[in-house]
């Protein structure tokens, strides 16, 4: 902890330099495995990335992450199993870190809580989505909406296409705004959902038993919404963020890490949907002791 007398090295947060190609490319390695390229850059002999392939989490649970393990090194709940064991004993005050993405993706039990009842169901995402999260987060930019006009600031021309600069490629985002309007990159995934025109695709049942099965991010954010309300508060009404063994419960404490994994993902079950509605649906379950009511229940 800096104190007046023992100042922190660190720049202050707004003078910290931003990511950048080095954070994922070392500029002075020429690393293994080669790689052969892409149609448009056909002899890049290396990426040069400074992590590639294998990567073991936090968690304990090893992954073939492939040109994304720099994304799933940084992009995965900071808990260790120890920590969460102690947080458990109500020994921590925290419980999940931010970025929790990777352990949605990948659907891993022991990132969470399962309350006894086993593994949780998983998407095939992390099976089929080739490369893992660079896939989708670092796919071609989607094209300009018709009588867009090249600024350089949100419309591009590449390679003869006029596309949105702001997401795709090295942006990693998955939505651009053009003229106030949200564009959603939604083309790499079309190629396994057929005709899909928006991320909150349409559920397989409703999981938040609202009466109605919407899109998959309406029915997650219900579920996120039920499992709040069972949750403790402070005195503000607010999630409790500081939790000791006197003003929680084991079973809250379970609770309240599983909610902070779905929640930090911030893909609102996008990145694994079956995961993050069961975690949901059985953390409800053991809060209350009944299912979520009217629900279809994974």
């Amino acid at each position: 902890q800096a104190t007046a007398a023992n100042p922190a090295t660190l720049p202050e947060p707004g003078n910290m330099a931003p990511i950048g190609c080095a954070t994922c490319h070392d500029p002075h390695a020429y690393s293994e495995p080669f790689n052969k390229g892409t149609a448009q850059a056909p002899n890049i002999a290396s990426l040069q990335l400074r992590l590639e392939g294998k990567v073991t989490m936090p968690n304990g649970v090893t992954v073939d992450a492939k040109e994304s393990a720099v994304c799933v090194s940084c992009h995965a709940d900071k808990r260790d199993l120890a920590y969460k064991a102690d947080y458990l004993a109500g020994n921590k005050t925290r419980g999940a870190h931010d970025s929790t993405q990777a352990d949605v993706f990948y659907g891993v039990t022991a990132a969470v809580f399962d309350f006894g009842k086993g593994n949780y169901a998983t998407s095939p995402h992390s099976a089929i989505v080739e490369e893992g999260c660079i896939k989708c987060h670092m796919a071609a930019s989607p094209k300009a909406p018709a009588g867009a006009k090249a600024d350089g600031k949100t419309v591009l021309l590449d390679h003869g296409k006029l596309v949105l600069i702001g997401a795709g490629d090295h942006s990693w985002s998955m939505a651009a705004t053009y003229q106030g309007k949200k564009i959603e990159n939604v083309a790499i995934c079309a190629t396994c959902h057929k005709d899909l025109k928006e991320f909150n695709r349409k559920a397989f049942g409703d999981y938040d038993g609202n009466g109605k099965a919407e899109g998959i991010q309406t029915e997650v954010k219900g579920l996120l919404k039920l499992v709040a309300a069972q949750l403790p508060k402070d005195a503000k009404g607010a999630i409790l963020s500081s939790i000791t063994k006197d003003n929680t419960t084991e079973l809250q404490r379970q609770a309240l890490w599983n909610y902070a994994v779905i929640a930090k993902d911030k893909s609102d079950g996008v990145h694994n949907s079956a995961f993050s509605v069961q975690v949901l649906q059985r953390t409800y379950e053991a809060l209350t002791g009944k299912p979520v009511p009217g629900a279809t229940i994974r």
